[in-house]
C-alpha cells in the first residue's frame, strides 16, 4: 500500500482528493465536489474557498463543467 501511494504521488495518510483538476494548487475533484455540496455555486466561490482557478486559469473550463453537472436544487 505504501509503495502504491508513493508511485501515485501521495504521502502516507494523505486523503485521496481524486483526480487533480487545478494543478497550480493541487485541488482534486473530490475537494471541489465537497465545496459545491457545501454551497459554492460559481468559479469565483470555488476560488475563494479552494484557490482553484485563481492562478493560470487553465482549470476554469473544467470547474465550470463540474458546476454545470450538479443537479439543480428544487
Amino acid at each position: 500500500a505504501q509503495r502504491r501511494q508513493l508511485l501515485a504521488g501521495r504521502e502516507a495518510g494523505m486523503a485521496d482528493n481524486g483526480p487533480v483538476i487545478c494543478s497550480c494548487f493541487q485541488v482534486g475533484e473530490r475537494s471541489i465536489e465537497q465545496a459545491l455540496a457545501g454551497g459554492c455555486d460559481s468559479v469565483a466561490a470555488l476560488g475563494e474557498k479552494l484557490q482553484c482557478g485563481t492562478n493560470c486559469g487553465s482549470c476554469i473550463p473544467e470547474l465550470k463543467a463540474l458546476i454545470m453537472s450538479r443537479p439543480v436544487a428544487n
